[in-house]
């Protein structure tokens, strides 16, 4: 039967190189979204965004703090009455993402499907096209009036609950890969030491039979000489 200890032992090496594949997918998962926010202005994981409404344009349907859940979709199948979301080039709001239902489909002056979007809430369609690059996707899923994500939502975009979903986590995060890092670096002294503490056994060994380690080492090679002779002499 295994001793106690090394079961123990085994499955703290599990555990320790399950946390670390886990810590190591958060971390570039983390940093993939913060990459993706730098460059497109909004993140998308698995081909799904999500945004909230800041305005009431396109109430009663989407209420001010409304979640919005958007899926990557191709222009081409963007139909009338579809909610998407996109980057707007409207002046006002140029390089926002904004979230209008789809009033019009229709082609440039260079061939390429263009939508003509309107907020239900507007009286006017927003003055400039969604093009191609410009789209983000076909809005799959939102939150209702009242809706806890509502609530919930709010409070995590705001400044506290930035410190809530992304300081706090960061700091652990940090936290536990300094843990993780101190362990090992305390293993592997511990093994060092033992290393060391061989070493010294042995020299004393050696020191007891009245021998240096030069003097140890040609007796090794003499006997192993000798062995090798009787083997060669053996042979038929």
């Amino acid at each position: 039967m295994r001793p106690q200890g090394e079961k123990k032992k085994k499955c703290f090496k599990i555990l320790d190189r399950a946390s670390t594949v886990f810590l190591a997918l958060v971390i570039c998962l983390c940093a993939a979204i913060a990459i993706q926010i730098q460059v497109k202005g909004y993140a998308s994981v698995f081909g799904f965004s999500a945004f909230r409404v800041v305005t009431g344009s396109m109430e009663p349907t989407l209420t001010v703090g409304s979640l919005v859940i958007a899926r990557q979709t191709d222009i081409g199948e963007i139909e009338v009455g579809d909610i998407v979301c996109f980057i707007s080039s409207d002046a006002a709001i140029q390089g926002y993402v904004n979230t209008h239902r789809v009033i019009a489909v229709g082609t440039d002056a260079s061939g390429q499907r263009v939508l003509t979007t309107q907020g239900d809430a507007n009286t006017v369609a927003d003055a400039a096209y969604v093009t191609e690059q410009a789209l983000i996707g076909r809005v799959v899923w939102h939150s209702s009036e009242g809706n806890i994500l509502m609530s919930g939502l709010s409070v995590l975009t705001s400044k506290m609950g930035f410190l809530i979903c992304i300081a706090v986590p960061a700091m652990i995060l940090l936290v536990l890969v300094m843990r993780l890092l101190m362990l090992r670096f305390r293993r592997e002294i511990d093994a060092l030491m033992r290393e060391i503490d061989e070493k010294e056994r042995e020299q004393k060994r050696l020191e007891s039979a009245g021998l240096t380690p030069e003097e140890y080492q040609a007796m090794y090679e003499s006997i192993r000489q000798e062995l090798i002779e009787q083997l060669r002499g053996e042979e038929p």
